[in-house]
């Protein structure tokens, strides 16, 4: 077994695991990579990468990687389950921060909304992230507006704000949907 055989099928399952998939642009970038690959694709390779590096890929199928990645996501991002204080971790690092550019920010905005409509119906999303927001139909744009005015920083990928955020953004959803009785 090779190093480029294991490339070479990891990025075939990859291939496979992406044409299954209703992600759009760059939408797994915030959800499963380190938040600096370029496209779904890429994030994919990284998450295939990390998960199974001790393993023989050559025999790994896109079944079952299709079932680790379902399982994984279902385990780490499930809002139903986890609870979080709703604010952001504040920690104190030696290592710089980086402020989220406008397109890291669309991008973990479209990773809050496929976040969340794994859990909740997607038009009863949509209309709960535009209530009362008579300037956008438009809820991915809702949520990015969102996140841009927490003026956000990370050490080091972008990544590593979605999970805080998608629970952040559930919290002020419940709020807005109680107050408003839905």
């Amino acid at each position: 077994m090779t190093k480029s055989n294991i490339d070479k099928n990891i990025d075939r399952i990859a291939t496979v695991l992406l044409a299954q998939s209703d992600c759009q642009s760059n939408d797994l970038v915030a959800l499963i990579g380190k938040g600096n690959e370029s496209s779904n694709h890429q994030a994919l390779v990284s998450w295939l990468v990390a998960r199974f590096e001790h393993i023989d890929t050559v025999e790994l199928t896109a079944q079952e990687a299709a079932t680790k990645l379902t399982g994984y996501l279902q385990e780490q991002y499930s809002l139903r389950d986890q609870k979080c204080t709703g604010g952001m971790l504040d920690v104190h690092s030696v290592l710089p921060e980086h402020s989220l550019t406008v397109n890291e920010c669309r991008s973990l905005s479209r990773a809050i909304y496929n976040q969340l409509s794994t859990t909740v119906n997607k038009s009863i999303l949509d209309m709960a992230i535009c209530l009362g927001e008579s300037a956008h139909a438009d809820p991915i744009e809702c949520i990015y507006e969102w996140v841009q005015q927490r003026r956000l920083t990370y050490t080091f990928y972008p990544a590593e704000l979605a999970l805080p955020l998608s629970h952040a953004f559930a919290s002020t959803l419940e709020e807005r949907c109680s107050f408003h009785d839905i």
